[in-house]
């Protein structure tokens, strides 16, 4: 449990520092490639706009851009209007060459506003480097 407790710990604050990271930095090859995270319904819909209280399932695809396999961490993150982390869903393995994995999260909205959902890939849980820059996209829930 700590150690579960400490992984998520070292999430929040990759994820603090992912957004500070100076574009000087940047290059213009990423390892990996998240999709644009998407929200869908239980009957395999997308969804634009939802309800609260209506689960969701929020989903991206990670495509490795390497000529070998690599270990990665797919992260899905869910803030809400005050860009408070909200929800936080990872995935680990190990990548195939040139391999593309899916990966997806529950969601059920608790109260009405707009949601950006964010997902990123990082080395491994931990001593995380970036492999992909944030790919992001919101949704507005409503009362019902």
């Amino acid at each position: 449990m700590l150690q579960h407790t400490l992984a998520l710990a070292f999430i929040f604050v990759v994820i603090s520092v992912i957004p500070l990271i100076p574009s000087a930095f940047a290059t213009s090859y990423e390892l990996m490639t998240p999709s644009i995270p998407k929200a869908i319904t239980i009957d395999n819909l997308p969804a634009r706009e939802g309800m609260v209280g209506q689960q969701l399932m929020i989903t991206t695809t990670v495509q490795s851009n390497l000529n070998e396999a690599r270990p990665y961490a797919a992260i899905i993150e869910i803030r809400d209007s005050d860009g408070v982390t909200i929800a936080l869903s990872y995935q680990e393995g190990n990548m195939d060459a040139h391999g593309l994995t899916p990966m997806g999260m529950s969601w059920i909205p608790q109260k009405a506003g707009t949601y950006q959902f964010r997902t990123f890939v990082v080395s491994g849980i931990q001593n995380a480097q970036a492999y992909s820059p944030v790919a992001s996209s919101e949704i507005k829930i409503s009362e019902r």
